[in-house]
């Protein structure tokens, strides 16, 4: 069966119903021993899935999984004997559930639910914001007690933003309204349209809030009142996205991202020129090869020292001088690559066809690889010698910088798609089941 038949395959027998959700309990559970990993398939135009309700049919579906060739280092299999079996919400050191907080009804259907948007934390007046495909934006106490609600247009995929000092939280519906709000009250300060869909992150500079839009657009508002400023968009490719739109890097005046075309392009912060971009579609088309149907660019990309770091699905990792966008290097072999982080020393990739891959940055060379056996691996999350990554279908794990190895587990019985939120020792995290759990790590 070829790539394509068998993606085909894979999306009819979830539409049909064939994978059933569990139930939501909490549990260590001891992964299988496979070798498949999977990916997010999401197609690409029309209304975002959320906007339709929590059971509209964003599908999960495997992607074939290819070993990283020319590679020595041994992929760094599970080990489960630090597992006592006497703790119900989380396994290992690395974990401490705090609270729990739902944020939907308890999830009765067919369907896998999925929840992307994520929560973010104002350490000053200590307290929690998160958002769902419900419509709902909750404010928290650190605690977990519930302060106000507000409801927005329509579900959340992308999570709030939040300038602590000025007390302004900006929030987003997959159907491109966006709500300001004062963050300590829940004031309505303004809302304004962007004119698509939006599922990436958004990014706040002192005087703009840029949002990353479903149609390969980037769109500037004045933190203000949200007049547009500017707008940036390339014609998007038709088809699908493997893993929805690429967020946004605000680095020294300038905004980068990635497009459904293959193109990685950065951008004026004052006025959206564009002031260089990489095609990196020109390395793949017409290879014969059929994953080249999806070179789009869902990558984050990330800044270290000079360069940027961002990746095509089909055609790899690319090192990206940021001034002048010369391609320093491109690795071909990093394919299906959808999440990226990283310090000076240490490169963190998510792939779905090589799992979870730690590489340093001065030699680029493998340090180690980690199997993910349960759905698709979210974007890593490097914090304190630890290396973060969720499961779409599975739990969140704790991985050790050093060597890969897994610490610690924290399980939902429905898996995460959205990211870990992780500030001073304090973590947030929503499960594709609507729950918000709060931990210590």
């Amino acid at each position: 069966m070829n790539a394509l038949a068998w993606i085909t395959h894979q999306l009819r027998n979830a539409a049909s119903g064939l994978r059933p959700h569990s139930s939501l309990c909490l549990f260590a559970h001891a992964a299988s021993t496979g070798s498949t990993s999977t990916g997010l398939v999401k197609p690409q135009s029309g209304a975002s899935r959320s906007a339709l309700g929590r059971t509209s049919e964003l599908v999960h579906v495997a992607v074939i999984t290819w070993l990283l060739s020319g590679c020595g280092t041994a992929t760094t299999a599970p080990d489960y004997s630090w597992y006592d079996g006497t703790r119900a919400k989380h396994a290992g050191d690395a974990f401490v559930v705090r609270w729990t907080q739902p944020l939907a009804k308890p999830f009765e259907g067919r369907s896998i639910p999925v929840e992307r948007a994520g929560a973010v934390a104002d350490t000053r007046r200590h307290f929690v914001y998160v958002a769902s495909t419900t419509g709902t934006l909750w404010s928290l106490t650190a605690e977990g007690d519930r302060r106000y609600r507000h409801e927005m247009d329509a579900g959340v995929e992308s999570p709030p933003v939040l300038d602590e000092g000025a007390d302004r939280l900006f929030a987003v519906a997959a159907t491109g309204v966006v709500h300001a709000l004062r963050g300590s009250t829940g004031e309505l300060l303004w809302e304004a349209h962007v004119g698509a869909p939006v599922s990436a992150t958004m990014a706040l500079s002192d005087d703009a809030l840029y949002v990353a839009c479903d149609d390969d657009s980037v769109v500037a508002l004045s933190r203000a009142d949200g007049e547009v400023l500017w707008r940036y968009r390339r014609e998007p490719r038709t088809g699908f996205k493997i893993a929805g739109q690429a967020g946004l890097l605000l680095h020294d005046g300038r905004v980068v991202t990635g497009f459904s075309d293959g193109v990685i392009a950065s951008l004026d912060a004052g006025d959206g020129r564009e002031m260089w971009h990489v095609d990196t579609s020109l390395d793949v088309l017409g290879t014969g090869d059929e994953r080249t149907r999806f070179i789009d660019v869902d990558t984050t990309p990330v800044q270290i020292g000079d360069d940027v770091y961002a990746a095509s699905f089909s055609g790899g990792l690319y090192i990206v001088d940021s001034k002048r966008g010369i391609v320093r290097k491109r690795m071909s072999e990093l394919t299906g690559v959808t999440g990226i982080d990283g310090d000076d020393r240490a490169l963190l990739l998510s792939s779905a066809d090589h799992g979870v891959l730690c590489l340093d940055v001065a030699s680029h060379g493998l340090r180690w690889r980690h199997r993910i056996d349960r759905g698709a691996p979210g974007r890593p999350t490097l914090q304190a010698g630890t290396v973060y990554v969720a499961e779409s279908g599975g739990a969140l794990l704790a991985l050790t910088l050093s060597d890969g190895r897994e610490t610690g587990r924290l399980e939902s019985g429905h898996g995460f798609d959205a990211g870990p939120l992780l500030r001073s020792g304090r973590g947030f995290i929503v499960s594709n089941a609507g729950t918000l759990f709060a931990f210590s790590y």
